[in-house]
């Protein structure tokens, strides 16, 4: 007898990609668990298999003597056979692959995954990232199969890969891994019983112990589904509450307020200044709004206007010349696209440049209040509001700069530019045939709803009211996703029929811990309106779901 002790604890797989594979994982390590548990019989896989061999060395060709399988060809447990290339392996002997073999992979980022041979079309070897194992006749390959795709075969696994550089796990180690034996009979029954097609009274228990736990896996996946759903509802929120803010429908008007049009007279004058002084260049004309641009009627009291005439400098940064070869570990913040987010600006790993060479770039100096843009790549779009005590920094070419003549409407301006109108548009004009930035004049021209002064300082105030109420909704999901996994480690430990007094058994989240919402009552509409939508379904529903995995 063996005295080693299996270990049944779930093992997450990152190449376990769908439901059906992580199911099937379960379902083989409840196989397995009965067997240990039946026979008591565990058994080194050096007993029972006549070849552990190593694949051949080669590379790939368009055409040869054999097809040439490699890790890379086998996807989601299939081969594309057409797609397989070819090598020359004049002597096949040791590599020739035959049905029922099973292949390893014993390196990189799926180590331990396995596949069964069930079909060849066409004299073929494995690459020497692979090592094939031959089962002998008492194990039938397809049983051992079942156990390569167990927690208790991955468990091993884990425990062989640590303190490893590199993943890895050789023919030896291979052979050296304990798995629970049965008779060729019984092994057989098994394997029907992981095809759902048991026939067998003895395995009647065992059936309903896999059919009790899919319907536990069942709730735990409309859990999930709940918490993907509540995801994109808080999404869909935060949009709507920035939707109906540019749209004068977030906060009421008061008859009280100043027109915007006084406030954007001054900023005509005061621009005007600046350009007589001249500290900033006069620009070109801009061409008169249309009612075609408009996009939806405004308030009384609100005005439509181009982002450029109410700016001061609208421009580009730059890369310094030598690009991050001249980097420094301390002088002047170099911000990048990566800086820049809808939040504010992140500073964790902000690159820097010399001060000679910021003095260099003037024109893309950035000062305290200026907005900043993503113009390019994924993260455009992206915007943040420099603090009002910011000292100085300077912006690669991916980001653009804002400055707003007057830096009371900051707050505002950026909640627009993150809206979904203004984001549509920014995804709309992009230039080039990658359509992957945002030109200067295009940006220019963006028509933006301005609101009396004293009614943007309301909706902002509104904003950050709502907005936090979305950040209370995100991190009860994400405690609610923390609990769900928990919850799944507590299934499969009473699946595989764990002790109680093992120090890594959880116990069941209760249902208030799983709580989605909290004392919020908006919520949003595909529609992008805000309604009044209620909290009590998700609630009831995550329960619901709790008690039905509880039972």
């Amino acid at each position: 007898m063996i005295d080693t002790k299996l270990n049944f604890n779930y093992v997450p797989l990152s190449f376990v990609s769908t439901q059906d594979d992580f199911k099937r994982q379960l379902k083989n390590t409840v196989i397995m668990k009965y067997v240990l548990d039946t026979y008591n019989n565990p058994k080194k896989l050096s007993k029972h298999l006549i070849d552990t061999r190593y694949g051949f060395t080669d590379s790939a060709k368009s055409e040869g003597t054999h097809k040439f399988l490699r890790i890379s060809d086998i996807k989601d447990g299939n081969v594309d056979w057409d797609a397989v290339p070819y090598c020359i392996c004049e002597n096949d002997t040791n590599y020739l692959l035959k049905e029922k073999d099973i292949l390893i992979a014993r390196t990189g980022g799926t180590t331990g995954k396995s596949f069964l041979m069930d079909r060849i079309i066409f004299p073929s070897v494995y690459a020497s990232y692979l090592i094939r194992l031959r089962a002998s006749s008492d194990l039938n390959p397809l049983y051992l199969y079942l156990f390569l795709n167990s927690y208790i075969y991955w468990n091993q696994i884990v425990e062989l890969k640590q303190g490893s550089a590199q993943p890895n796990v050789n023919a030896e180690k291979l052979k050296s891994l304990v798995f629970p034996y049965c008779d060729l009979e019984m092994q057989e029954k098994l394997i029907a019983l992981a095809s759902t097609n048991n026939s067998d009274p003895r395995l009647t228990e065992i059936e309903e112990n896999i059919r009790q736990l899919e319907l536990k896996l069942k709730s735990i996946e409309q859990l999930s589904d709940l918490f993907h759903t509540q995801e994109s509802l808080s999404q869909n929120l935060r949009e709507s509450i920035l939707q109906e803010a540019i749209q004068g429908k977030l906060v009421p008007q008061d008859p009280n307020d100043t027109p915007a049009s006084v406030f954007l007279e001054r900023i005509r004058v005061e621009k005007e200044q600046l350009i007589k002084e001249k500290k900033i260049k006069k620009e070109k004309p801009l061409p008169k709004i249309t009612e075609d641009e408009i996009p939806y009627a405004l308030p009384i009291g609100w005005e439509w206007v181009r982002l450029v005439s109410i700016s001061s400098k609208l421009g580009a940064g730059s890369t310094p010349t030598g690009g991050k070869k001249v980097y420094t570990d301390n002088g002047t913040m170099f911000i990048r696209s990566q800086n820049v987010w809808n939040s504010g600006l992140k500073v964790a790993d902000i690159a820097y440049i010399s001060d000679e060479i910021n003095n260099k770039m003037q024109g893309s100096i950035v000062k305290a209040n200026d907005i900043l843009l993503n113009i390019t790549g994924a993260s455009i779009g992206r915007s943040c509001v420099l603090d009002k005590d910011f000292d100085t920094a300077n912006v690669n070419q991916h980001v653009s700069i804002i400055r707003l003549v007057e830096p009371e409407m900051n707050a505002f301006i950026h909640k627009c530019i993150i809206s979904p109108y203004i984001q549509k548009l920014i995804m709309d004009v992009q230039v080039g045939v990658s359509r992957e930035g945002l030109s200067m004049d295009k940006l220019g021209r963006f028509l933006i709803p301005i609101p009396p002064l004293n009614e943007q300082i309301r909706i902002i105030e509104k904003i950050d009211q709502l907005m936090a109420l979305c950040d209370e909704l995100d991190k009860n999901v994400d405690q609610s996703k923390r609990d769900s996994e928990m919850l799944m480690q507590s299934v499969l430990q009473v699946a595989f029929n764990q002790s109680e007094n093992e120090d890594n058994v959880l116990e069941f989240p209760s249902a208030n811990s799983c709580e989605i919402v909290g004392d919020w009552e908006i919520a949003a509409r595909s529609d992008g309106e805000i309604n009044t939508e209620t909290k009590v379904k998700i609630k009831n529903r995550v329960t619901e779901l709790l008690g039905k995995s509880q039972q």
